[in-house]
Formats: structure tokens, C-alpha cells, sequence
């Protein structure tokens, strides 16, 4: 990560200092800070009963969110209004069809048919290595915890079969790998990102992203292989 930050500007950032808006069109952001208004501390109440409501009562969180949503533009119409159209769409519309994507790819075996097929290399350095590359750019197109679940099946069988010594340090270097590239721009926390970004080009912004999320998912995918599935360090 060290190598990634430090080639994608991360010199040139401790150097120059942080903490001033970037300007768009030539034109330098101001950010002024304001005492909470009433809009805001409603949000907030209703993020809080969006936590306990999910995680205390198992409710569906898309659909209490919705709800919530629907009775904050009820509340305010104006503000409601401004914020359905501030919506990124585009983002949503992308995530959405990755992650239908991804489950369609896992119900008709496209993920069992992967690991049957990197496991008949009968090489388990060149196995685990695939299967890191597999799990990172699945994750970088969903969320880490559904690709943990839904490929670690391509991981374990065949080092199992082949009696591998460093099976807990590749189990951890395929979690490395589908962590890192979750700044991906099409993962949901990339896409969050890309959603609330202010003050420049979203292109840009996304391209970004995107170039960070490929050096991470070559590097990520490399390092703890080399770490701890070569070398055995874990």
C-alpha cells in the first residue's frame, strides 16, 4: 500500500500540505460551517432508527431505508425534493447491476466451475495466487463480505487436496486481497465515494479510483501471496 500511495501522489501530498478544497473551473471552494439545522437533526434520528431497526429488529435495510427517505421528503418537501434529484442514479443503477451480476454468476456455478478449473493446475502456489486475483476482482465489483463468502470455495478445496502447509496464510491473503480494492469506484464503498463527491470532475474522480483500485488489486494480490503463501511468514 505504501508503494501504491506513494505512486499515485502521496509525496507530492506531504509535501504541499492538505486540508483546502480542490477548485473547480478555476474557482476555489469555500466551506463555510453552520450551526445544525432541524433538516439535519432529524437525518440523524433517522440514521440512528435505521441502525436499531436493522440490527435490533433484522428489518430489511433497503427498504427501512426507503421508508425513512419517503418520510423525511414528507417532513421537508423542499429540501426533499433538492436531494432526490443530488442522487447519483447512474451509481446506484451500476452497483445494482454488479451485485445482480455477481449472484447470478454464483447461482449457475460460474464460481464452483472456477475452482474446479484452477484446482486441475495441481500447482498450489500458482492455485492461491489465481484464486487472490478471483477474489479481488469480485470485490472490487461487491461488497468484501459477500465476495468471502461466495469465493472461498474456489481457495480451500483444491489446497486441501493437495495438502498444502500454508493453508491459514493464504486463507488470510485471500482476505487481504478482496480488502483492498474496495476503494474501487463499482464496490459499494468506491461508489459512495464517487456519490458524495464534491467540488471536482466525478469522471475524473472515477478514472481516479478505478487506476488506484487496479494497482491495489496487482499489488494486494502479489504481496501477501509472496508473504505468506511463498515464504509461509503467516
Amino acid at each position: 500500500m505504501t508503494v501504491v500511495y506513494v505512486a499515485f501522489g502521496g509525496l507530492h501530498l506531504i509535501r504541499h500540505g492538505r486540508g483546502r478544497e480542490p477548485q473547480v473551473d478555476g474557482v476555489e471552494a469555500v466551506v463555510e460551517r453552520s450551526a445544525v439545522t432541524r433538516e439535519q437533526k432529524v437525518t440523524l434520528v433517522a440514521i440512528g432508527a435505521l441502525v436499531v431497526l436493522a440490527l435490533g429488529f433484522g428489518l430489511d435495510v433497503g427498504i427501512t431505508a426507503f421508508g425513512l427517505g419517503a418520510l423525511l421528503t414528507l417532513l421537508f418537501p423542499q429540501r426533499g425534493d433538492d436531494a432526490v434529484r443530488g442522487v447519483s442514479w447512474s451509481v446506484i443503477l451500476l452497483t445494482s447491476g454488479l451485485f445482480v451480476f455477481v449472484g447470478v454468476a454464483t447461482q449457475v456455478g460460474a464460481i464452483d466451475y472456477a475452482s474446479a478449473a484452477i484446482g486441475s493446475l495441481g500447482n498450489p502456489l500458482i492455485t492461491t495466487l489465481l484464486a487472490f486475483v478471483i477474489g479481488g476482482v469480485v470485490s472490487a465489483f461487491a461488497s468484501t463480505t459477500a465476495t468471502l463468502g461466495a469465493t472461498f470455495p474456489i481457495l480451500i478445496p483444491p489446497l486441501e487436496a493437495a495438502n498444502f502447509p500454508h493453508i491459514p496464510g493464504a486463507v488470510a491473503g485471500f482476505g487481504v486481497a478482496a480488502s483492498v480494492v474496495d476503494v474501487s469506484p463499482t464496490s459499494p464503498s468506491g461508489a459512495m465515494l464517487l456519490a458524495n463527491v464534491r467540488n471536482r470532475d466525478k469522471q475524473v474522480y472515477f478514472r481516479q479510483l478505478l487506476y488506484y483500485a487496479g494497482a491495489m488489486l496487482v499489488f494486494g494480490s502479489l504481496v501477501p501471496w509472496l508473504l505468506l503463501v511463498v515464504l509461509g511468514l503467516g
